[in-house]
């Protein structure tokens, strides 16, 4: 099947009749019918008469007849680099849960996304079903000759009119049959028609035996968001996010039967929005996420409060000094006629500053470009309001790509005098 790999905002995929390296008409229609169909981002998945560009999407979409992985930006676009770039950012905001070992293997770095999350999760589903499969008390209800748990008046009364010699009993009954081992099967069997890598095939043949007895029933998409853990289920917390997105980019309702288009996407804003929360509270206490207390007007006639203030991080280090980040996935080049910066960016921190009489730090950070005319972690543009100094807009980039650098940079951001 054909694979085609490209980079988010940069890269392009050209339409034409036939080629390795381009969708076919069939192909883009097929596409265009998959993102109308799972109400993706029209506007950031463009899809014109030559070609297809992702804005925002990184992920992999399988189609019929062929497969496209869209991976973030990195130095040197090493595509090795850039999935253990990606797989960093998604276990660091809890998108899954992996240990750098997992991931540490060459061989699998060269596979795509869809076949390193279809490993992982195999992998580590298999090493929980060695400890045993989950299992739940289901409540069953039958007619039983002899007394099972509790009498079902009402059915009992109906039995007793009827002359029947059996009880209605309502009992508890301790199965392997539950949801979630329905949706690890669905996962399992979804990886079974589409992954190729050798050794997930082998553990998914291996373990899949041992979900005979629970059935291939359909989920919805509500049944897969809500799954309750606890102790005894617990140690497959990781499992279960694992197949959760394996499932949630192929249907509404997630059914045994092959259906030939899946997706694993990730919105890059959001994943560098909660990096950059990841980071912020692993170097200061007092984080807010997505601060709401504010609104930016008051509707006279009404009394109603309008334009909601949500600034992506509000840090109040003391009394004295708050500072709010504001994290914009799009390339900042401080040079440019408008010094990099949107003007409804600068309007909205213009609000911020404001609106929260003891922030006099607002800070817009963007990812790192690995841009020789400047460095990551450095400030690159300082405004102040006019009629008053103290209030400042400042301006960062920071090298995602690496956490280690990246943690330095976020702390001497927010240690700012």
């Amino acid at each position: 099947m054909k694979h085609l790999v490209i980079t988010e905002g940069y890269d392009y995929i050209p339409i034409k009749e036939s080629g390795v390296e381009c969708l076919t008409h069939i192909e883009a229609d097929e596409l265009n019918e998959y993102v109308l169909s799972k109400e993706l981002d029209t506007d950031n998945i463009i899809i014109s008469r030559s070609e297809v560009r992702f804005i925002n999407y990184v992920g992999y979409i399988r189609l019929s007849s062929c497969s496209i992985e869209i991976l973030p930006k990195v130095h040197g676009n090493n595509l090795e680099h850039s999935r253990r770039v990606l797989l960093n950012l998604l276990n660091c905001t809890g998108f899954i849960k992996i240990n750098e070992s997992e991931i540490s293997e060459l061989s699998l770095l060269r596979e795509n996304l869809l076949e390193i999350i279809g490993y992982l999760f195999t992998k580590r589903l298999t090493k929980e079903i060695k400890k045993g499969l989950y299992q739940s008390y289901v409540v069953e209800n039958e007619h039983l000759h002899r007394i099972r748990g509790k009498i079902d008046v009402k059915k009992q009364i109906r039995n007793n009119v009827s002359k029947s010699t059996t009880v209605a009993c309502e009992f508890d009954e301790f199965k392997t049959d539950n949801p979630l081992n329905q949706i690890f099967k669905l996962a399992m069997t979804k990886l079974l028609r589409n992954v190729q890598y050798n050794e997930t095939q082998k553990l998914l043949l291996h373990s899949i035996v041992s979900f005979d007895e629970v059935s291939s029933r359909s989920i919805s998409s509500h049944q897969l968001e809500n799954i309750n853990f606890n102790r005894n289920n617990q140690r497959f917390y990781d499992s279960y996010l694992l197949a959760r997105l394996i499932l949630s980019g192929s249907s509404s309702t997630f059914q045994s039967g092959l259906t030939k288009n899946l997706s694993i996407l990730f919105k890059m804003n959001e994943l560098f929005e909660e990096y950059i929360a990841y980071l912020t509270k692993k170097v200061t206490f007092d984080v807010t996420v997505k601060d709401r207390r504010y609104r930016l007007l008051v509707n006279e006639k009404t009394g109603y409060k309008n334009f909601l203030l949500e600034p992506d991080l509000f840090i109040n280090k003391n009394s004295d000094k708050q500072i709010i980040i504001d994290t914009k996935w799009k390339r900042y080049d401080p040079s440019s006629s408008s010094h990099g910066v949107q003007r409804n960016d600068l309007y909205q921190m213009y609000a911020y500053l404001t609106r929260y009489e003891r922030v006099n730090t607002v800070i817009l950070v963007y990812p790192y470009d690995f841009n020789e005319k400047f460095k990551s972690g450095e400030c690159l543009n300082t405004w102040h309001l006019d009629g008053n100094s103290n209030k400042k807009i400042k301006c960062y980039t920071i090298n995602y790509e690496n956490e280690k650098e990246a943690l330095e940079e976020i702390k001497a951001i927010t240690h700012l005098k």
